[in-house]
């Protein structure tokens, strides 16, 4: 069946139909097939091997507006990411957050936090000191989480100066209901994504394989509805199961890399104009290089935070590399900031480390 699916590939026949067939489709040999697909898209069409790793740091940190607290206390962050970031829960928190970002020379920053109720990530209470940062910091790369949205509250943050916003694109209704703890439709988080393009905002749909307790349900569905409206990048983040004292919750199954790889191969196809990023968001362990290289050979040109085992590879395999110490979703306008020397993100322009911030 392998064979079929590669053959739809290289004959451009490959539909929607095949494609919810290959995510449920079952095999051992998964690194042949990735490696035919590497194999025809490289050798057989020459496409450029060119690869773009991303390594956040300190040089990128994750600033909470809520602090610790979320009302969601959802099982997907289940807060424990809150805890990690620069907490900013008040508006002299935040705008010491800004400020630590610019002593410590900063390419730029995440700005996120807990869900209200409502699935708002309340970054608007905080839009007259965004504008004024950005005014005296131009080349400052401000990334955003904001959850649903509406039209009217998308305008006030384009106009606050915010560069992007990363948007999870959930099309699953159990996932809203059972995982994120949201009384919300499908129909809300595209009028929400839909709400925020109108308004003139850079948005990069994320799209979490696995949201339903580790599972493959309609994840399909969401790179449906960008391929009406191809979006100029797409990062993949797989769920991660919560742990209680370092038990991992029964309710929830592991990822597969080839499970999370597979998408890869299906948006080459409905979305050929697309970027591809793995994102930073994903399990990791013994097999994050399978996951990283079967990504790669499938259509990833974007990885974060790759693995040591994956920089040697895509070495040996004489692709073209270029280290950036920020987010993958930084514009190219941005990247000359944040374009490093090595996967630690050491700055390859040492007078930014002078000019402070433009």
């Amino acid at each position: 069946m392998l064979k079929k699916f590669l053959e739809k590939f290289k004959t451009k026949k490959f539909n929607w139909a095949d494609a919810r067939y290959l995510l449920s489709f079952e095999n051992d040999d998964w690194d042949s097939f990735f490696n035919e697909i590497g194999s025809y898209r490289f050798e057989t069409l020459q496409e450029a091997k060119a690869l773009k790793f991303y390594t956040p740091g300190k040089s990128f940190p994750s600033i909470s507006v809520t602090g610790n607290s979320c009302d969601l206390n959802c099982k997907h962050c289940d807060r424990k990411y809150l805890s990690n970031m620069l907490q900013a829960e008040t508006e002299e928190k935040f705008k010491n957050a800004l400020n630590y970002c610019i002593d410590h020379n900063s390419v730029g920053a995440l700005i996120s936090g807990g869900c209200t109720s409502y699935g708002k990530v309340p970054i608007e209470k905080y839009k007259d000191i965004i504008l004024d940062f950005k005014r005296k910091n131009k080349k400052f790369f401000l990334n955003s989480h904001v959850g649903l949205i509406s039209y009217s509250e998308a305008r006030s943050l384009k106009e606050s100066g915010i560069d992007t916003v990363s948007f999870d694109l959930n099309l699953d209704s159990k996932v809203i209901q059972d995982v994120f703890n949201l009384d919300f439709k499908i129909e809300d988080y595209i009028e929400s994504y839909d709400a925020l393009l109108e308004a003139g905002l850079r948005v990069i749909p994320h799209v979490l394989i696995g949201a339903r307790f580790g599972k493959i349900a309609r994840e399909l569905d969401a790179i449906k509805v960008l391929s009406e409206n191809p979006p100029e990048l797409l990062v993949f983040i797989g769920m991660i199961p919560p742990r209680t004292n370092g038990e991992m919750d029964q309710n929830f199954e592991l990822l597969t890399p080839e499970s999370m790889a597979k998408f890869f191969l299906i948006s080459k196809v409905f979305l050929p104009s697309t970027l591809l990023s793995l994102g930073c968001m994903r399990p990791k362990g013994k097999f994050s290089f399978d996951l990283e290289r079967w990504s790669i050979l499938s259509g990833a040109n974007h990885i974060v935070m790759p693995t040591a085992k994956t920089i040697k590879w895509a070495k040996q395999e004489n692709f073209k590399i270029e280290y950036y110490s920020a987010c993958c979703v930084i514009p190219s306008e941005f990247e000359p900031y944040a374009q490093a020397i090595d996967s630690r993100g050491a700055l390859k322009y040492p007078d930014l480390l002078s000019r402070k911030h433009f």
